[in-house]
């Protein structure tokens, strides 16, 4: 994708759900596509207890949390949490991490 079609994103998502590690790891991705576009406004999504951690970076417009467990079935997470990010509006999402049911609900938000 051009430069120029990334520096028109207004809205977007940075989704990493893993555990403290991974998500440290993965910190400095963050912190470059906030400097690489200032104006865009960014929603991180992690798993439970990391919040406060995230909170914390300088240019972080919200921090989501995302229980884990919290159902059985994988898929129906995926249909539920697809909405949710749907009302998101994101005009890109970053999916940093192998849960096949967050690459699923990105899909089903139909709008990212």
């Amino acid at each position: 994708m051009p430069y120029a079609a990334a520096i028109s994103w207004r809205r977007i998502l940075f989704i990493r759900t893993d555990r403290l590690g991974e998500t440290v790891l993965t910190l400095p991705a963050l912190l470059a596509l906030k400097a690489a576009l200032p104006q865009s406004e960014i929603t991180v999504l992690v798993q439970s207890g990391l919040r406060e951690l995230i909170q914390r970076i300088d240019g972080i417009a919200q921090v989501w949390e995302y229980p884990r467990g919290s159902r059985p079935m994988w898929w129906f997470r995926a249909l539920r949490w697809g909405a949710i990010l749907g009302r998101g509006r994101f005009d890109a999402v970053f999916v940093s991490n192998p849960m096949k049911e967050l690459h699923l609900a990105v899909r089903l938000s139909s709008r990212t």
